[in-house]
């Protein structure tokens, strides 16, 4: 449906439709056509009840290496029982949102995963917060299966990505224009 309309959609960042839901057929032409180099999937832990975010999504961003996947909440695709981990990911999701001078809230139910995930947009897009290299720790560390880390290679699971920093530099002026979606 998006290849009919003929329109330019590529974008650097996406926002995964429908709590990562989307039509099988269709995935793998969405991305292709979007192009993102990050995606966030708002998702609830609670989102077994409706299978989101669906496999087909996580094996179809697998496929493209290099994209960083971030959802904001673990599911029990993840790991069995993800719930149980709120208490150790709030802390370290806190901690890090912090010492990049930002706040964290989440949601009164439901584990974080990357939270609120916040992204300058300038030139080139930069995940202010969680930082490439906490969350990948954070996730190898806590979780049996986790999802978005299929789509970096395993050789580079332990390096921050280009597109990722832990926070830019305060001497470093903002360009003004950021995302950010809350956990």
């Amino acid at each position: 449906m998006l290849a009919a309309t003929g329109s330019d959609v590529a974008s650097e960042v996406l926002g995964f439709p429908h709590h990562g839901a989307w039509p099988e057929g269709q995935t793998a032409v969405m991305l292709d056509l979007v192009a993102p180099q990050i995606v966030v999937i708002s998702v609830g832990t609670n989102g077994d009840r409706y299978d989101h975010p669906n496999q087909h999504v996580f094996d179809a961003l697998a496929d493209r290496p290099g994209i960083r996947v971030m959802c904001t909440q673990a599911t029990n695709k993840c790991c069995v029982n993800a719930i149980q981990r709120r208490p150790v990911t709030s802390a370290l999701l806190d901690a890090e949102a912090r010492s990049a001078g930002l706040g964290f809230q989440q949601s009164p139910t439901g584990c974080p995963c990357a939270g609120n995930v916040v992204i300058d947009l300038g030139t080139e897009p930069v995940v202010v917060s969680p930082s490439h290299t906490m969350h990948v720790q954070m996730l190898s560390s806590l979780f049996d299966r986790p999802q978005c880390l299929r789509s970096i290679p395993s050789s580079d699971t332990s390096k921050p990505e280009t597109v990722a920093s832990a926070q830019l530099p305060s001497d470093i002026p903002r360009q003004g224009r950021s995302l950010e979606v809350r956990g």
